[in-house]
């Protein structure tokens, strides 16, 4: 399989950066953000993807394939306020191999809500507290343009962000200071709990489908900004199903390389195998080879 991704990475800290070229600063200035997806607080790490995927001989056809979101800005209406509440557009568009190997191609429009009812930036110095949650509520209509139909999906979320060592969301940096802190080991993990429910096409002739689902991010270089390796799992309990299904599951990993500390760009190798919440939870299993380039900030 032959692949070009572009995308967004999780950016370390580092000095002096290369100079990104003016059409990227252009998202930056323009508060445009282009990845993957923002389903959680920390999907902004997600690359969005355009690549072009061979015939393996498999009966999987070849085809141009995409995982593109585009979150537009976004809108506070308290923005001198200690709570954060945010809302902000966000269009995606997934086109890829169904589980039937056949190319699915889907468009999508979400508002997104986020709400930290805590000031992360002073919140480690609270007494008692461990961990500061941020809520995320979605509504989303996706457009299936193979089989034109439709179908709602509503989704409340909580991310965790751990405030002391050990704590989900808490940066580990080793050595953590010093002039060599740049290339230093660095490691986070996240968890985020959340529920779905999705309203079929009323065409397809099935009901509602509900899940309650946990999510487990893993995020590690160990060769400070050089070198990173992203790895998540999402298990979800299927609380309705016409299909009758009980847990659905999707696993994923990434192995980047940086050249020369440049956050911008990246070369990488993904892997994903699992129910594909884009195509129905459908069973798939991808391998894709990528140039990794992050847009926005």
């Amino acid at each position: 399989m032959a692949a070009v991704l572009l995308g967004s990475l999780a950016t370390p800290a580092f000095a002096q950066p290369p100079a990104a070229p003016s059409w990227m600063t252009w998202f930056t200035r323009n508060k445009v953000l282009v990845r993957k997806t923002f389903e959680t607080t920390k999907d902004t790490d997600s690359p969005a993807a355009i690549f072009w995927s061979e015939d393996s001989g498999r009966g999987v056809p070849s085809a141009t394939l995409a995982d593109v979101s585009i979150k537009a800005g976004q809108w506070e209406p308290f923005p001198d306020a200690d709570q954060v509440l945010a809302f902000s557009p966000v269009v995606e568009w997934h086109r890829g191999i169904a589980g039937n190997k056949k190319v699915s191609n889907k468009l999508s429009a979400t508002l997104r809500a986020e709400w930290n009812p805590l000031d992360v930036s002073e919140a480690p110095g609270s007494p008692g507290l461990v961990l500061a949650p941020a809520f995320v509520l979605s509504e989303t209509y996706k457009r299936d343009l193979v089989a034109d139909s439709g179908e709602d999906k509503s989704e409340l979320l909580v991310s965790l962000f751990g405030l002391r060592p050990g704590l989900p969301g808490y940066l580990w940096l080793h050595p953590p200071t010093g002039p060599d802190a740049i290339q230093a080991l660095k490691f986070t993990y996240q968890v985020d709990l959340g529920g779905e429910l999705i309203h079929p096409p009323n065409e397809a002739g099935g009901g509602e489908i509900s899940t309650a689902f946990s999510k487990l991010t893993l995020n590690y270089w160990p060769i400070g900004g050089t070198l990173q390796w992203k790895s998540e799992g999402i298990y979800r309990k299927v609380l309705q199903d016409p299909a009758d299904r009980d847990r659905l599951w999707d696993v994923s990993s990434s192995l980047n390389w940086f050249p020369y500390a440049n956050p911008s760009l990246a070369l990488g190798v993904d892997y994903s195998r699992g129910h594909d919440a884009n195509d129905k939870f459908t069973f798939r299993e991808k391998f894709v080879v990528a140039v990794k380039l992050k847009l926005g900030e």
